[in-house]
């Protein structure tokens, strides 16, 4: 899919040999990965290890027009990158597992290894609202589950970061070494120019893809909501002299959600005031 070709495009193999002997082996594989911020972007990377040997590793950048992306997400995706990134390697070395293999995820935020490691709480979560971070999860634990089904026996560890500060080199674990070079990778994501297509993967075969970004629920109303969105940034822009860079910044979500929290009657007045629409001199005045 194009999502995985986004993924896959600054991904280095760095020991081919113990590449194509990988299923032959009965040590651990390690996948450590990190997420990161900057400029409202994502950024990840990715080290993949087999026992203490790296083997690959991989870092890129995500982006969604409709959220300023948070360090929980861009974690929750680092992890997803780093599961897809292992399939491709499975697929392209034809690696079978003839008996059970361990892999090992580890990542420096608690949360995410707390709440991946409780899929129960998952599962409750998206029974009461259908929002992005859950769509993440859900789809990180259908990964998670692909593997298993490859006799993968998977386990996932936190790890702390930036141990390069309080300890020698000598003296870090192997994990805490990866993590090392999986937040050089995040931060060396940063010079990327370029912005995938599509902020992650459908869990379902057929999605609506809407200003590249991945529809999961409310199909009617985010359709509708797409449609009149055009004319509507148009009007924005002739009426306040907007440049393009102006409209984009602003975090329209808020805007959104803050006018839900709002009565009919004082929608109606923030709706006039915004529009200069305000008949009388005291809700002129309010």
């Amino acid at each position: 899919t194009a999502w995985d070709d986004n993924i896959l495009y600054n991904l280095d193999i760095i020991n081919e040999d113990i590449m194509k002997n990988l299923g032959e082996n009965h040590l651990p594989i390690n996948i450590i990965s990190d997420g990161g911020v900057y400029n409202y972007e994502g950024t990840y990377g990715v080290v993949i290890s087999d026992g203490e040997n790296p083997i690959a590793t991989n870092f890129g950048k995500f982006y969604s027009v409709a959220f300023h992306e948070s360090s929980f997400r861009s974690e929750m995706f680092a992890m997803m990158a780093g599961l897809r990134t292992l399939f491709y390697i499975i697929n392209k070395y034809h690696i079978t597992n003839n008996h059970s293999r361990k892999l090992f995820l580890f990542s420096d935020n608690k949360t995410l290894v707390k709440k991946i490691n409780n899929r129960r709480h998952i599962k409750r979560t998206v029974n009461q609202h259908r929002d992005s971070d859950v769509d993440l999860e859900l789809q990180l634990l259908y990964d998670i589950n692909q593997l298993q089904n490859k006799k993968f026996i998977i386990e996932i560890f936190h790890v702390k970061s930036h141990q390069e500060l309080r300890k020698s080199k000598q003296d870090l674990s192997h994990e805490e070494s990866m993590n090392v070079i999986a937040d050089q990778l995040t931060k060396e994501a940063r010079q990327l120019t370029t912005t995938p297509n599509y902020e992650y993967p459908p869990i379902n075969p057929i999605s609506l893809t809407i200003n590249k970004k991945v529809i999961n629920s409310k199909y009617a109303y985010r359709s509708k909501m797409a449609y009149h969105s055009i004319p509507l940034r148009q009007y924005f822009q002739e009426k306040y002299k907007w440049k393009d860079s102006t409209i984009n910044c602003i975090w329209w979500k808020v805007y959104h959600l803050s006018i839900k929290l709002l009565s009919n009657s004082d929608k109606t007045i923030i709706f006039k005031f915004i529009h200069d629409k305000l008949a009388t001199n005291k809700r002129d005045h309010r």
